[in-house]
């Protein structure tokens, strides 16, 4: 079992991107907005929207955010960031979306050995890490084509082709201040979350490991006739981890995870396995418990709730 602990990108580390910000006009304190006006705000790359008529209304002070509850006179509503920044917001499915390449350089602020994509849509991915001597010292191409649906000859003669929509590399050979370049290749490309991180190994994934999703489309049946209304929404991953860590490595393990607590960070069961859905880009949302052994290795449970 392992985990990536995810850096911060931002304003400091995000460094450049082939994608503008300029999804709608910026606010402008002398413009008379009316209800579901659009603008963006670079400062905290955030699209926002409109609930009300205003003008002079800064919509990212809190006394102007709509809350239903706690401020139902708010003038304005946060959508979304903006979709230069969507690969960094914690949301997997709202991508960015380019009609041609993506491209990111961000400076790495601590040692990143791993990097995670998720909701993939793109031929190929291209990282090159150089260091503070300017010296390129890691420069792989990374072909997306999926093959896992060729199970025999039936489907090896009959495979229409496919591209993966995850990827997750875990020799990043960067330390702080070295730049990682990042070019997800192809048209109509897109990517839900752009992971970079330290990957730490916990233990052992064993066996008895659960995968699973839960589902938030709406399933409705008209009470007289019977007929059924699906409602398609999101959905989100799911690990029951089951793993094993050494005798003498549980208060290392126990504090990664305490660290984590309240991160969303990527969890997989192994960097080799690719065709079992055991990565997950989520957060602890069960107890973490392991059985005290004098010797040999301790018995641990961890739940890891993805996010959507």
């Amino acid at each position: 079992m392992y985990v990536i602990e995810p850096m911060v990108v931002n304003d400091t580390t995000f460094t450049s991107s082939n994608l503008t910000e300029a999804d709608y006009a910026a606010w402008n304190s002398g413009t008379a907005y009316v209800i579901d006006d659009r603008v963006i705000v670079v400062s905290t790359h955030s699209i926002y929207q409109a609930v009300a008529n205003n003008t002079n209304q800064d919509p990212t002070l809190a006394t102007n955010i709509y809350n239903a509850t706690t401020n139902p006179t708010g003038e304005w509503l946060r959508v979304s960031a903006t979709n230069r920044w969507k690969a960094f917001d914690q949301r997997i499915g709202d991508p960015v979306i380019s009609a041609t390449t993506i491209e990111y350089s961000i400076t790495v602020s601590s040692l990143t050995t791993a990097i995670s994509f998720f909701a993939l849509s793109g031929t190929s991915i291209d990282i090159t890490v150089t260091n503070t001597s300017a010296a390129v010292i890691y420069d792989v191409s990374y072909d997306l084509s999926d093959t896992s649906s060729i199970i025999d000859w039936f489907t090896f003669f009959t495979y229409e082709g496919g591209l993966m929509t995850e990827l997750t590399i875990t020799d990043l050979p960067a330390y702080p201040s070295y730049i990682i370049d990042i070019t997800i290749n192809g048209t109509n490309t897109e990517v839900g979350q752009i992971v970079l991180g330290k990957l730490h190994r916990l233990g052992y994934t064993n066996e008895d490991t659960v995968i699973g999703f839960d589902d938030f489309s709406t399933k409705a049946r008209d009470e007289t006739f019977g007929y059924v209304t699906v409602v398609e929404r999101g959905f989100s991953d799911y690990i029951d981890f089951r793993f094993s860590i050494n005798y003498s490595d549980l208060k290392r393990v126990e504090t990664i995870i305490k660290r984590l607590r309240a991160t969303p960070a990527v969890w997989l069961a192994d960097p080799t396995i690719t065709n079992l859905s055991s990565t997950v880009y989520g957060f602890q949302s069960g107890e973490f418990r392991a059985s005290l052994k004098s010797t040999g290795l301790h018995s641990a449970a961890l739940e890891i709730e993805g996010l959507i």
